[in-house]
């Protein structure tokens, strides 16, 4: 659903507490797409490393430092998609 029709079905709710309700499982829902795409990005760069890239090529790719490479791989490592 778009930024749009979310507020379009928020504003159609009076009771406050509907309001909360809604907010609270877009904020569920977007928590878990965000554990989701970080889950995967790892994966992915997890995967670069067992091709043979190095920490260093996928920083300079990606635009992060080499150390944080390092800990996204490890993660990513972990991650079973």
């Amino acid at each position: 659903m778009d930024r749009d029709a979310l507020l379009a079905e928020y504003r159609t709710l009076d009771d406050p507490l509907d309001r909360w309700d809604m907010a609270k499982r877009l904020q569920a829902q977007a928590e878990q797409i965000v554990t989701l795409s970080t889950d995967m990005a790892a994966r992915a760069l997890a995967e670069l490393h067992v091709d043979g890239w190095s920490y260093a090529r996928i920083a300079e790719v990606v635009g992060v430092s080499r150390a944080r490479v390092q800990q996204i791989v490890e993660r990513g490592r972990e991650v079973a998609l």
